[in-house]
């Protein structure tokens, strides 16, 4: 701690180096699974701790049933309303709501079907940005990629990389728990 401003002792200098300004310009932006996912902070960032980023999802988007087993998920709903279900639990969020999906807990989501959602996705520990940048394919635009399906080689990648992140998939999307 410091006495008066301007005097810091060399830890709170250390530290101070961590402070971050990043400009949306300045994100990684990408397509996963067909939604705009833009990260903000990341490991790097946050010393391991935290992954934020920004995501968009298509009216009705839906990921594979899953289940961490390393990161706990937390959702920050800004538009739109996601419904989600996980082991004997059915909610929809919408904007303001939050979501703490705990590690090790099956669950799978789903944006409104007329109008999507947008919202802040938060894990802890980090490690969940790898497996996004793995699966995803740069963005050429802001929002969902129009017209994404699935196809093979996503498939591939999506099994190779939830295999390595320690993420369980257990069934297709619409699946419930």
């Amino acid at each position: 701690m410091t006495s008066e401003p301007g005097s810091y002792d060399e830890e709170t200098l250390v530290k101070a180096k961590r402070v971050q300004h990043i400009r949306k310009a300045d994100r990684d932006s990408l397509w996963f699974l067909g939604d705009n996912v833009q990260i903000i902070f990341d490991a790097s960032h946050t010393e391991g701790k935290l992954l934020l980023a920004w995501q968009q999802m298509a009216p009705g988007a839906t990921p594979p049933l899953h289940e961490h087993a390393v990161e706990d998920e937390m959702f920050f709903v800004l538009e739109g309303s996601i419904t989600y279900w996980s082991v004997g639990r059915e909610f929809t969020a919408g904007p303001g709501d939050a979501v703490l999906l705990p590690v090790g807990v099956p669950h799978t989501l789903q944006a409104d079907p007329e109008v999507g959602a947008t919202f802040l996705l938060l894990t802890s520990p980090t490690g969940f940005e790898d497996f996004l940048r793995e699966v995803s394919e740069p963005a050429e635009y802001d929002g969902p990629k129009r017209g994404w399906q699935m196809d093979e080689e996503t498939a591939r990648k999506l099994t190779a990389a939830a295999g390595k992140a320690q993420i369980n998939i257990i069934a297709p999307p619409g699946v419930r728990p």
